[in-house]
């Protein structure tokens, strides 16, 4: 079988790929899921009270006992409560870490395209308009229809995109070794493709309602509040009395006989220790509710930013297509044909060329903000923005 990676060298990468991949080696996700399902195996076991104890005894005679401590009825039930509210805590940790990695997979992934995309334009476009600009500046300086001045000038420009290229090959290479980590694997590639995210076609009510059901941000705030309302139920049973029963033999003067006991906890120190516990456990209740309620706040504050963000680049993303990038492209091959003829000076030619870079960069920023934005919004959210569209149509 021919190795993915190979494929990946071979006909770039996609995000979809990357995202698959992740989901299988990404080390922090193995990790999380590893603590839900160990927290699995304590939810079975914590109903049983403790492993009985066998005593053995010498004194007048020979005793031998087995005992076992039950406790108060309702305090394994309270047990279980808080043991099953911890594991919960923990499928929303798993939850949070999966989107975090992907929020960051994502996040690297569309910087990485954005650096790629300006470092073409560079080198494919822009330094072959410079090369021209300043073929057509040497003519005319030759013939003393220009300055050595613009010559020199329009020199340094393409040595300033030699030198950006430069930096942004070391910012590439960056991100490769940033998005290997996050993947958990080597990933090779020569080239990687632009997954535009699917419009949202939701506002931002609907997508705060979303939240309240799929963000591990609320749903770990509101599992905390739950525990610590276990945790204070049962501060309150604690004093309540747990039991001892045993049974065994004893052997005296040759003489076997059955022996009995009962044993019964007393709260001896209740004013000193359980009450203080209870305490402690409604100050812990407290602090988790307000939590909770600030969590939601601040899910909801983020969302509304969020989806300004990504409604903002979409937006500027339709200006630049159709409006500033087609009149500065008409005005840069304007201004060059009007220099060739001297109707322009050249500093109008090179104006319009750097607002041509200018406006080219931006546009190529503002189609990497878009998936990032959509990145962080599905992390807040907890839910693929892709299936949030198709569900509303």
């Amino acid at each position: 079988m021919i190795d993915k990676i190979l494929l990946l060298a071979c006909f770039g990468v996609t995000l979809t790929e990357l995202v698959e991949e992740t989901l299988r080696n990404n080390p922090q996700i193995a990790s999380a899921r590893a603590e839900w399902e160990a927290s699995q195996h304590e939810i079975r076991y914590s109903p049983f009270p403790e492993n009985p104890e066998i005593e053995f005894g010498q004194n007048l005679g020979f005793s031998f006992m087995l005992k076992q401590s039950i406790p108060f009825p309702s305090k394994l039930k309270k047990r279980r409560e808080i043991t099953e509210g911890l594991s919960e805590q923990k499928y929303w940790h798993l939850q949070s870490v999966r989107l975090r990695v992907l929020k960051e997979l994502k996040e690297s992934y569309y910087t990485l395209w954005f650096l790629n995309s300006h470092y073409e334009l560079l080198r494919d476009r822009v330094k072959k308009i410079l090369e021209d600009l300043e073929d057509l500046a040497r003519v005319k300086y030759e013939v003393g229809g220009e300055i050595l001045q613009n010559v020199l000038r329009i020199q340094i420009e393409r040595l300033r995109a030699e030198q950006k290229m430069i930096e942004i090959s070391a910012q590439i290479e960056e991100q490769k070794a940033k998005l290997t980590a996050i993947v958990g694997k080597e990933v090779k590639f020569d080239k990687i493709e632009y997954s535009p995210y699917p419009k949202i076609e939701v506002g931002i009510k609907e997508l705060e309602e979303i939240a309240e059901g799929n963000s591990p941000l609320i749903n770990l705030a509101r599992v905390s509040e739950k525990v610590a309302l276990h945790k204070l139920e049962f501060a309150k049973v604690e004093p309540l009395p747990n039991f001892g029963v045993g049974a065994g033999i004893m052997v005296y003067q040759q003489k076997t006989m059955p022996a009995f006991g009962i044993s019964i906890e007393i709260p001896l120190y209740f004013f000193w220790k359980e009450k203080e516990k209870i305490r402690e456990a409604q100050k812990l209740y407290l602090s988790s509710y307000l939590t909770y309620s600030d969590v939601r706040n601040n899910v909801s504050a983020r969302i509304k930013t969020l989806y300004e963000l990504v409604r903002a680049s979409e937006n500027l993303i339709n200006i630049y297509e159709n409006f500033l990038i087609p009149q500065v492209r008409n005005s840069l091959e304007a201004a060059r044909s009007a220099y060739t003829v001297g109707k322009v000076s050249f500093s109008a030619v090179l104006e319009n060329t750097l607002l041509f870079l200018l406006y080219e960069v931006e546009y190529l920023r503002e189609r990497a903000n878009v998936g990032i934005y959509s990145a962080v919004l599905e992390e807040v959210v907890g839910v693929d923005l892709g299936s949030v569209s198709r569900n509303s149509k």
